[in-house]
């Protein structure tokens, strides 16, 4: 079964209810939990605070069709406010028919900022769309463990986040908004890192291995919507290269 709930109380000055919509929302989690404790409980990004962290089994965020920038954003700002160890769920990936494939590389990446989730006709996609989705599906399910149990960070530009990482038992995760941010990024990372290229720009550092946005091998220079790999922990001191 599944409920939809208000995605949003309106505030109102003049009688102030955030108490008693709170009070309700607990009683209505209360309820459910008593009829299946196993009950997956999903509240979107207006209900996303600190106090409602242990009510909810994942955190969503809000509605951002078509625009993978502001899906990641809003994966970081909830991240922020729950802190690490929360589950948070990227709004479903959506987008054009004859979208580039850079571009949907962007979406899978930037969804990988929470648990990635699609909202497409699978059948209706071209070739190399399946194969983009297919090859970033594949690379979270291997980077779980670090995004959904590990210690995020974010460094923030004019009030967008230009890089976040995950850091985790196994290693370390980089999304990468600007080329010019990679060598602060990297300071101080494990000896395994992979490095989401969400920037306009090719990207290389010495030493790590590239991959195109289908996951296919690229030499040394990884295009944008590719990726960076490395498990050598003295690759982490090189220079990053701009071409």
């Amino acid at each position: 079964m599944k409920i939809d709930f208000l995605d949003s109380i309106i505030p109102d000055e003049k009688r102030p209810r955030s108490r008693a919509a709170f009070a309700y929302i607990q009683e209505l989690i209360h309820r459910i939990r008593t009829l299946r404790p196993d009950a997956l409980i999903e509240f979107r990004q207006h209900y996303a605070t600190p106090v409602t962290a242990g009510l909810a089994t994942a955190f969503r965020a809000g509605d951002v069709p078509f625009d993978y920038v502001e899906n990641f954003q809003r994966c970081v700002q909830l991240r922020l406010l729950l802190g690490d160890g929360v589950p948070v769920q990227a709004d479903p990936v959506y987008f054009r028919r004859d979208e580039t494939p850079v571009n949907v590389a962007r979406h899978m990446m930037a969804a990988m900022a929470g648990v990635p989730m699609l909202s497409l006709e699978l059948r209706t996609l071209s070739a190399m769309h399946r194969r983009i989705i297919a090859n970033y599906l594949a690379l979270y399910h291997r980077r779980r463990s670090i995004l959904n149990f590990g210690r995020w960070e974010f460094h923030f530009r004019f009030g967008h986040a230009v890089w976040a990482r995950c850091c985790g038992e196994h290693g370390m995760v980089l999304f990468l908004w600007a080329v010019e941010y990679l060598t602060g990024a990297l300071t101080g990372a494990p000896a395994a890192v992979t490095v989401l290229n969400l920037s306009s720009d090719p990207l290389a550092c010495p030493g790590m291995a590239a991959f195109d946005p289908a996951g296919e091998p690229a030499g040394s220079t990884a295009p944008p919507g590719g990726r960076l790999e490395t498990t050598a922990r003295e690759i982490i001191s090189g220079t990053p290269v701009r071409n």
